[in-house]
């Protein structure tokens, strides 16, 4: 299996805490390779990066994305939308590109991620004749986020998730069986989604779900792509997702596998994060071979600094509020949980 991060020279400390967490808990799996396609790192960064595979004495290949993405263009020849001036975001959806001729297994993780144990599992799941493998974001998400959102912008995401039985696959941690993907013709299928989309909300993540229907995903357990830990502490958030859904919700609470930091306000790199897992990434960066930086705020971020006066206001209430009983009480009755 091919173990694939994708981080430009801001994600570096982000992508080296993910990659440290998943040599420490998988470096007894001697059938994986790791790579790291680079989109703008300084030398300075590929040689931390190095040194952190190093450390458990693996091996890391790094790969120039603007090669990938010039091999994308060439073969699929679509107007897809650049984004920070790059094809870097649609790789995910074209894993043929980044290592053509390939038949085996590829796994792709996010940057905003901690892998907290094994995935040894993984490399035996019965594929059938199925080509990706991933999570469904939890169905109360799914509800909140898009079934009754009333944007019209999220109109042809709705059509999307009612095609695939209202579930809605996660790109931040997929596994692609190749032998599948060309077997079932993805790439012709590919072209053929993507000229059939307007809008693509979610760039890479559109297209996966609009690809694949629910039948042809093996579909993992939530613990592999866990954000619970996004919900408000106090809120019944939690207990109404364990009562929707038909997998195991506490395990994936519990014990994770893979914790996926979704969320602005909830990257755990702000020491002013309303995530409830921020001691586990945390525990990671401890065993990193070099510093990174120190924390810094939420308000500070980009993601905040873009936003309008009044969308200011409301992040930092949320962010000042978001785990106390009061907020939890306001949301949930926003929510009509009670």
């Amino acid at each position: 299996m091919k173990i694939v991060y994708n981080t430009s020279e801001e994600y570096v400390p982000y992508t080296s805490v993910s990659i440290v967490s998943f040599l420490k808990n998988n470096s007894d799996l001697d059938e994986l390779e790791y790579y790291v396609i680079d989109t703008g790192m300084t030398e300075i960064s590929k040689e931390n990066i190095n040194r952190i595979f190093e450390k458990y004495s693996k091996k890391c290949e790094i790969l120039n994305s603007g090669e990938i993405c010039d091999r994308l263009m060439n073969k699929y020849d679509l107007k897809l939308v650049e984004h920070n001036g790059s094809h870097n975001i649609w790789l995910k959806a074209f894993p043929d590109v980044l290592f053509p001729n390939y038949n085996g297994l590829i796994l792709y993780l996010d940057s905003d991620t901690v892998i907290n144990g094994s995935v040894k599992e993984l490399l035996h799941l019965d594929w059938e004749d199925r080509p990706i493998a991933g999570v469904n974001g939890p169905k109360i998400n799914i509800k909140e986020g898009f079934i009754n959102n009333k944007s019209p912008m999220y109109n042809e995401e709705k059509k999307i998730i009612f095609d695939r039985g209202n579930a809605y696959l996660n790109s931040g941690f997929i596994i692609y069986n190749m032998k599948n993907f060309y077997m079932q013709n993805i790439p012709k299928k590919a072209k053929q989604v993507i000229e059939s989309l307007n809008t693509y909300i979610f760039k890479d993540q559109t297209v996966i779900n609009a690809l694949y229907h629910r039948e042809n995903v093996v579909e993992l357990d939530l613990k592999y792509n866990s954000y619970f830990h996004t919900f408000p502490k106090f809120s019944k958030r939690t207990s109404i997702a364990i009562q929707m859904e038909d997998t195991n919700v506490k395990e994936a609470i519990n014990n994770p596998i893979v914790i996926h930091y979704v969320g602005q306000h909830s990257r755990p790199w702000f020491y002013n994060s309303t995530s409830n897992a921020v001691e586990l990434y945390d525990k990671y960066v401890k065993l990193l071979p070099f510093e990174i930086p120190k924390k810094s705020s939420f308000f500070k971020s980009q993601f905040y600094i873009q936003q309008n006066g009044i969308q200011k206001i409301k992040f930092l209430i949320l962010v000042k509020l978001y785990n106390t009983k009061f907020f939890a009480y306001v949301f949930d009755k926003r929510m009509k949980y009670r």
